[in-house]
């Protein structure tokens, strides 16, 4: 018993002061990395291109891979820097080397939605590959590629190729050839299981979206979380897209995880989207099953000029929400957010309870 009483006291003797030691040597390397300069790969992904000049002085290999599989040039293109991405290229950085996943550097210009540096790497000698083709609008190529008989499902990509079309590029034009070729319209990406026009909502591409409808596509066909198609679209404000779903049928008032289409344009500040929803009848304080309403969204998100949107047409402003029966007023952090509310007559009462005691 008293061995045991012993090794107990040490144990509360040995572990504050291991802790501390830990601590110790924790903090001195994170000074040691943080006072050590940026690596050549780091520096291309920051964007920091005096940095970058500074290390090819140094004749460093501009093709090695980093601990992650990846090239300084696939990480200014991966973060978007166009200028770095032509100074590494120009400095000899070769344009077919690909990450240890082996993805192109190519692809991932193009899955970037970068037309700028896809159209440079092509001119530089990269070779030409669907996703470029689809963002490019490269119609010879897909015909070429399904002349060879090439798939109309991406296994790598886990995704069709109408889908990757219907992402990257607004041509109708190699939608119809694919969808002679067999694509299905309503096929659905393995995972968060999208159909092709919902890439299209999501990417804001009216006439490969028309197309689809056209062909045959659901509208109110819903993914993973159960959103539809005219929840991507509302969620990234494209209005066009919006008008011309509803006016093909979609249901405005459209239940997902994440709430109604109204619910995503008032929280994203889209007013034109927020606007158009509810003169096409959208519930304005009805945000789902398991949703805050749009103008509780748009107050936790100081969505100004929404919020009054939604009061003007006849939004409860005292609405409450949750088992605590929250108002609006209680996500409202700005001061002018909060004066707009009171201006409109909120209840500063934010509880259902306060008003039980109040009484």
């Amino acid at each position: 018993m008293k061995t045991e009483f012993w090794i107990a006291i040490g144990i509360l003797i040995i572990i504050p002061i291991a802790n501390s030691i830990v601590k110790t040597i924790t903090t001195k390397l994170s000074l040691l990395v943080a006072s050590a300069p940026p690596s050549l790969w780091v520096a291309a992904s920051e964007g920091n291109i005096e940095q970058v000049r500074a290390y090819l002085k140094e004749k460093v290999d501009l093709n090695q891979l980093d601990m992650h599989g990846k090239t300084p040039l696939h990480w200014a293109i991966l973060k978007g820097h166009e200028d770095i991405t032509r100074f590494l290229v120009e400095a000899g950085a070769d344009v077919h080397q690909k990450d240890k996943y082996g993805e192109s550097l190519l692809n991932m210009a193009a899955m970037r939605g970068s037309i700028r540096m896809t159209q440079f790497l092509l001119a530089h000698g990269a070779l030409m590959e669907l996703s470029a083709a689809a963002l490019l609008g490269k119609q010879d190529y897909f015909e070429e590629y399904l002349h060879q008989g090439g798939s109309l499902y991406l296994e790598r990509a886990e995704m069709f190729l109408l889908h990757l079309l219907s992402m990257l590029g607004d041509y109708p034009n190699i939608a119809q050839l694919l969808i002679d070729a067999g694509a299905d319209v309503n096929a659905k990406t393995q995972s968060p299981e999208i159909t092709p026009l919902m890439a299209a909502a999501t990417a804001g591409h009216k006439d490969i979206a028309d197309l689809l409808i056209q062909s045959g596509a659901r509208i109110d066909a819903k993914a993973k979380d159960f959103q539809t198609s005219l929840h991507y679209a509302a969620c990234r404000g494209h209005v066009d897209l919006v008008e011309l779903l509803v006016e093909k049928g979609a249901d405005v008032n459209a239940d997902s995880n994440g709430g109604t289409p109204l619910c995503m344009a008032a929280e994203n500040g889209h007013h034109n989207v927020a606007e158009l929803l509810i003169n096409y009848g959208a519930n304005i304080n009805e945000g789902g099953k398991s949703a805050l309403p749009p103008i509780h969204r748009a107050t936790l998100n100081n969505q100004i000029e929404i919020v009054e949107l939604l009061i003007r047409n006849g939004a409860n402003v005292n609405a409450r929400y949750g088992v605590f029966g929250w108002t609006p007023l209680f996500y409202a952090e700005s001061s002018e957010m909060r004066d707009l509310l009171k201006y409109y007559g909120v209840n500063s009462r934010m509880y259902w309870w306060a008003e039980i005691f109040a009484n």
